[in-house]
């Protein structure tokens, strides 16, 4: 969740304006209804990753451990634009992703398999918007994304009683440009439509490496697999946008987001890479914002994160992306501080259950996850 209003509302945001945090990500378009200058910014104080392997997990387990293990502060989103006449322009700082994770895949007395992973992003652009007529406006974002990701595994296990461990290390680095068009209209005074299309990203560069090492008490050691110069690809999908909105100002807003998402395939490395597969998927989101006085507001959002990734075969021959859907619920209040300056406090949650492949011993695995994400989420915005 990115920004200070749309944090509140699942992301409910392509159709609503008043969140220059988020509005340059989700709907640029809705940024020419800001008048004057404004500030926005939103950030994670509390980012606790919990995933587990193998049998699935009840939520009460989560929620016992979520004061446990690595918490992360993280900034979310972050925008500063001014308006002149009918144009609006400024920058946008998001970061999408932001996820590790450290812990057992598999584990019993002879078997085990550890697993180390890194993904996070930054995106950097300026966004440009303009009023067509009182009713209608266009806007354009250009981000300019960073991208980086690592992945460590060991796997120890017996075969006919030589004790083998294998380690792989995989590192990658990519730098992207995303371009997303967005349109806003008013189509009474209270229903609201707006649209954004995502192109897919161009690639600028890509760099990665790799290292596999294999080491048994009776077979030896294998020669190591090692390239610290690999050419890296990476692809952020298109995506589709189409939002639509009931707004009654300082009382009562409804909104509900379509988003799809278009298919990819590549390869991440160009040698001893992964193919990575992403189909096409539908996402919704759900807002709602009540204001029980002029200065207090509650928002609330439901929304979905169905997976892209195929299901995993049941006996895999190679690594697969993870397949989990999840769903998730957010809600934060706003509180106007003063005619200036507006704070937010709440947070979301993000899980569900599903499928990983994975090495375990020495073949591939298909094995149960668990994927949740606790957030509490603060945000500020000030206008001048």
């Amino acid at each position: 969740m990115l920004g200070d209003r749309a944090g509140g509302m699942g992301g409910a945001f392509t159709s609503l304006t008043g969140d220059p945090a988020a509005g340059a990500y989700y709907n640029p378009a809705t940024l020419a209804r800001l008048l004057g200058s404004s500030l926005s910014t939103s950030v994670n104080l509390f980012n606790k990753y919990d995933a587990s392997y193998g049998s699935y997990e009840k939520l009460d387990k989560a929620v016992f451990r979520i004061n446990k293990g690595s918490i992360l502060t993280i900034p979310a989103a972050s925008g500063i634009f001014s308006s002149f006449r009918s144009f609006t322009g400024g920058l946008s700082i998001v970061m999408p992703d932001y996820q590790t994770f450290g812990g057992d895949v598999y584990r019993n007395s002879n078997d085990s398999t550890f697993l180390r992973t890194d993904d996070r992003s930054l995106w950097v652009g300026g966004a440009f918007a303009f009023n067509l007529t009182e009713r209608q406006a266009l806007g354009l974002t250009v981000y300019y994304t960073s991208e980086s990701t690592s992945r460590s595994l060991t796997n120890r296990y017996e075969d006919s009683g030589d004790v083998i461990v294998f380690n792989e290390e995989k590192t990658r680095s990519q730098n992207s440009f995303v371009y997303v068009l967005g349109f806003y209209q008013e189509l009474t005074a209270k229903l609201r439509l707006g649209t954004s299309y995502r192109f897919r990203s161009i690639p600028v560069s890509g760099e990665g490496s790799f290292l596999r090492s294999k080491v048994g008490t009776i077979s030896g050691a294998e020669p190591i697999e090692q390239n610290n110069k690999l050419a890296a690809d990476s692809r952020i999908p298109d995506k589709l946008s189409l939002g639509v909105s009931y707004v009654d100002p300082y009382k009562l807003t409804l909104s509900l987001d379509i988003n799809y998402y278009g298919a990819n395939r590549y390869t991440d490395l160009d040698k001893l890479g992964d193919q990575i597969i992403q189909k096409e998927i539908f996402n919704v989101a759900l807002g709602y914002e009540k204001y029980f006085a002029a200065w207090l507001a509650l928002r609330l959002g439901v929304f979905t994160d169905l997976s892209a990734s195929p299901d995993i075969p049941t006996t895999p021959t190679r690594r697969y992306q993870d397949h989990i859907d999840k769903y998730g619920f957010s809600t934060n209040i706003g509180i106007n501080t003063t005619e200036h300056t507006t704070i937010s406090i709440g947070g979301y949650y993000l899980g569900g259950t599903g499928v990983a492949a994975e090495r375990i011993g020495p073949d591939f695995k298909r094995v149960d996850k668990t994927d949740r994400l606790f957030s509490f989420l603060v945000g500020s915005s000030y206008s001048f």
